[in-house]
C-alpha cells in the first residue's frame, strides 16, 4: 500500500483512515469510473476520520507538553514544537545579484559582490569643510555645569 502522505503522522498506517484512502482511490476508481458519488462520499468519511486522527495526534502532544511543563521539563517542549513546525525542510539562501542585476554564479562571486556592498555602505567620504559650522565651534562656550567625572557609587 502506498501512502501519497507520509509527511502527516497523525495519519496512522494502520488507522481505518489510511483503509478508507486506500479503497476510496484504488478499488473504487478501478470498479467503476463514472461513479463520482461512492468516491467522494469515501473521500467526506475520510476528510472527517483524518481531521478526528489529527486532533487525537494534536491532544496528545498537548497533554504530554503540560505535564512535563509542570516537571520543569522542557526537552518534549521543544521536540513539539520541531514536530508541529515540520523543520525538515532546508531554506536556500537569497539569490545575490552583481551591480548589473545578474545573479551570481559562484560562491567567490557572491563573497565578492557581499564585499563590494558592505565597502560601499561602511565607507563613507568625508564631508565637505562648512564655513558657518567652523564659525560655530569657534564661537562656543564650554558648559561649567556638566560633569564629565565618572560615575562613584557614594
Amino acid at each position: 500500500m502506498k501512502f501519497s502522505d507520509r509527511s502527516k503522522t497523525y495519519v496512522n498506517r494502520g488507522s481505518p483512515t489510511t483503509h478508507i484512502q486506500h479503497y476510496s482511490t484504488e478499488v473504487c476508481c478501478k470498479k467503476n469510473r463514472n461513479d463520482h458519488a461512492e468516491r467522494k462520499l469515501l473521500q467526506a468519511v475520510f476528510k472527517t476520520r483524518a481531521k478526528a486522527d489529527r486532533n487525537g495526534f494534536l491532544s496528545k502532544i498537548v497533554k504530554e507538553v503540560e505535564e512535563d511543563l509542570h516537571h520543569n521539563q522542557l526537552h518534549s517542549v521543544f521536540r513539539a514544537i520541531k514536530t508541529l513546525t515540520d523543520n525538515t525542510l532546508t531554506s536556500s539562501p537569497a539569490t545575490v545579484h552583481k551591480k548589473d542585476g545578474s545573479p551570481c554564479s559562484s560562491t567567490d562571486e557572491t563573497l565578492q559582490r557581499w564585499a563590494e556592498h558592505f565597502e560601499a555602505a561602511l565607507n563613507y567620504p568625508s564631508g565637505s569643510p562648512d564655513q558657518s559650522v567652523d564659525n560655530e565651534s569657534i564661537s562656543a562656550v564650554a558648559h561649567t555645569g556638566v560633569h564629565i567625572d565618572e560615575p562613584k557609587l557614594d
